[in-house]
């Protein structure tokens, strides 16, 4: 096993150097035609210089915005500033992906359990990457140990380690107390998501339609639609198991797969010695939050001098630093995306030595690949989108709210439109837009699927001479989120998460107007498993017909039986609520009408209450979760007036001076 030298020179976490933020941008990406003239080798040591030592920096960002995310969790402090938890706190406030956030969270929890792990990652000289590599077995007398191995080993190194400590001491797979979730495609410990398309007909759409809809039903209205689709598919499957020798194949080529890639990881890091003809990296020590002590616990009588002034809460002191640093973030983050998009341009990777891009993220920056790709997807964007970078860079739109407005331009450049977006941007939460952006695509959907009940089916193949229709699952990188990443792509065209048409990127698309009109292409963006399980889901589906179904066909069994399985339980479920409380779940949509809440609603509550004469009017009315009604509302951290539902103004983060933190609606 090689090791990777470590500098004995350390750095503090800052907004980016000049001087490095000047070299970056210096850098543009070479034009096709002049790709094959780069001078590659000079080219790739240049770009890499650059770009570890950015990931370095944005890295110790992230492990102080992890520990002030955890003192935030603590109590009711996500309440008092008017968010359900620090997931909707994060993406609405500091710009950050709800699920990245829970991650850096997590970590941070994690590694208070063990001390030596968490001052080598404070330090710099463990990535976060490798801590979530060594969690599960850096434990008590082995701690010190397994902190030592990872500053000089390579991340595939410590996996292989882990498996065999693992594999040695007999530890079940979640085993290890206050390890990272590994599930719901978590940043660290990085989950694979894959892209599939699937050719339908207006009646298949419509039968998956109804399905996934009831499938929320039965989760929550807020449940993204692969995991629908996930119920789905084991709903079907636990009624038509597929058979165990299929399942045996499946499983190993998948282990083939990875062996090979195993082998091939480990044969580069002895051909370039781990990488030593690349530039040494200093370690950079992550900030320490100035009100946050030991990482989760604040001293909430160390409060500030105000001179008489009302000192700031605990809550709110909090925030403001957590504030501070997501905008020191966001500036490491485009030089990310900057230098990665170059790197991903020219194939850079392969000539500093690494098996594949995710490889290179892994080893050398330490982050997940899709999280350098989104950056990159986004970089690419912005070239074409000038506005919304400067918007980006003037503060007026999140890194988050960034990724939309380019989705929603879709391959448009047109200024007026881009404009537009930013501008409702700017006076929306992100989780509105999303969900516009995501009705919107139905709404497209369903006039589709009108339009095409008038025209003849077509039976139209791909040059391969393989059915059209057929599944293709190619890997492809997905939003922090967990949302469908097609759900919220410009309707007019089919795209990709870069806002690219997905042609280029090899999908068929090659039909004619009439057989367009037949059938369109339904895109999700999935988990691996859930991928294998729609997979073998099709399989069941063919082998209990006894025949070759095409996936439309597939699709359309898979669905009917859900439907046919739990339509009347849910109507039963649905009856059970007082009517006047369905008509307002109803209107709206069953989800929180909080601004910038994701959760479903499980109340509905009064908006001037009943005690100081309100009526049970709808207009008096609105769904809320148990959260924001129970404690953030009637403790007064959330005020609400108005009537329901367009004509509502919420104050956020109410301070017993009578002071919001943020307002929504009509004169904000």
């Amino acid at each position: 096993m090689c090791e990777v030298a470590a500098s004995s020179n350390v750095t503090f976490a800052a907004p980016p150097p000049e001087a490095l933020a000047n070299a970056a941008w210096q850098l543009d990406p070479p034009m096709p035609h002049e790709r094959p003239h780069v001078l590659r080798e000079e080219a790739a040591l240049l770009v890499d210089g650059l770009l570890a030592r950015v990931a370095r920096g944005r890295g110790a960002l992230d492990v102080a915005l992890g520990e002030g995310l955890l003192a935030l969790a603590q109590g009711d402090r996500t309440l008092r500033l008017g968010y359900s938890g620090i997931a909707d706190y994060a993406r609405e406030r500091l710009g950050v992906a709800g699920r990245t956030a829970q991650v850096m969270a997590q970590l941070a929890r994690a590694l208070r359990e063990r001390p030596r792990l968490r001052e080598a990652v404070r330090s710099g000289e463990v990535s976060a990457r490798k801590a979530t590599t060594i969690l599960r077995v850096a434990r008590g007398d082995a701690e010190a140990e397994w902190v030592e191995r990872a500053r000089s080993a390579t991340v595939r190194a410590l996996e292989v380690a882990v498996r065999a400590a693992r594999r040695d001491g007999g530890e079940s797979a979640n085993g290890a107390s206050g390890a990272i979730d590994a599930s719901a495609g978590d940043e660290l410990e990085e989950e694979r998501f894959d892209r599939v398309d699937v050719l339908l007909g207006p009646e298949a759409r419509a039968r998956l339609d109804e399905a996934l809809a009831l499938a929320g039903k039965l989760l929550e209205a807020t449940s993204p639609r692969w995991q629908r689709l996930e119920v789905i598919c084991q709903e079907y499957l636990g009624a038509h198991p597929v058979d165990a020798d299929e399942e045996a194949e499946e499983r190993s080529a998948e282990a083939s797969r990875a062996e090979w890639f195993d082998a091939a990881r480990e044969g580069l890091e002895e051909e370039t010695a781990c990488w030593a003809a690349l530039d040494p990296v200093e370690p950079v020590v992550a900030p320490v939050l100035g009100a946050v002590t030991d990482g989760a616990v604040l001293d909430d009588a160390a409060l500030d001098d105000t001179g008489g002034a009302p000192a700031k809460e605990p809550a709110e002191r909090l925030d403001d630093q957590l504030r501070h640093l997501a905008l020191m973030r966001e500036r490491w983050d485009e030089l990310v995306g900057h230098l990665a998009m170059l790197v991903l341009n020219v194939g850079l990777w392969r000539d500093m030595g690494f098996a594949t891009f995710g490889h290179y993220c892994a080893e050398r920056l330490g982050m997940a690949e899709r999280t350098v790709a989104q950056r990159a997807a986004l970089e690419r964007r912005l070239y074409a989108l000038p506005s919304l970078r400067q918007a980006l860079r003037e503060g007026r739109v999140s890194y988050e709210q960034a990724r939309l407005v380019a989705r929603a331009a879709g391959s448009s450049t047109d200024e007026d439109t881009v404009q537009a977006l930013i501008a409702h941007a700017e006076g929306s939460t992100c989780i509105e837009f999303q969900r516009e952006l995501e009705d919107e695509l139905a709404a497209q959907a369903e006039l589709k699927a009108r339009a095409a009940q008038s025209c003849p089916p077509s039976e139209a193949t791909d040059d391969s001479g393989v059915d059209a229709a057929q599944m293709c699952a190619p890997p492809g990188p997905t939003d922090d989120s967990g949302v469908a990443a097609a759900q919220m792509c410009a309707p007019s065209e089919r795209t990709d998460d870069s806002g690219a048409e997905a042609g280029a990127h090899g999908e068929p698309t090659r039909f004619a107007g009439t057989q367009m009109c037949a059938r369109d292409w339904m895109i999700l963006h999935v988990p691996r498993r859930v991928a294998l399980l729609l997979d073998a889901s099709f399989r069941a589906a063919r082998t209990a017909a006894g025949h070759w179904l095409t996936p439309e066909e597939c699709v359309l069994r898979i669905a009917g039986e859900f439907i046919e399985t739990w339509k009347e339980a849910v109507k039963v479920t649905e009856r059970s609520r007082p009517a006047r409380q369905r008509k307002v779940l109803a209107r709206d949509r069953g989800r929180c009408q909080v601004p910038g809440c994701s959760r479903p609603a499980a109340h509905v509550h009064h908006v001037c209450f009943r005690s100081h004469g309100g009526d049970d009017s709808e207009g008096n009315r609105i769904a809320l979760c148990a959260a924001h009604h129970l404690h953030a509302i009637h403790r007064g951290w959330i005020r609400v007036r108005g009537r329901a539902p367009d004509g509502l103004r919420w104050e956020l983060g109410v301070r017993s001076d009578g002071r919001a933190l943020a307002v929504f609606g009509p004169d904000a």
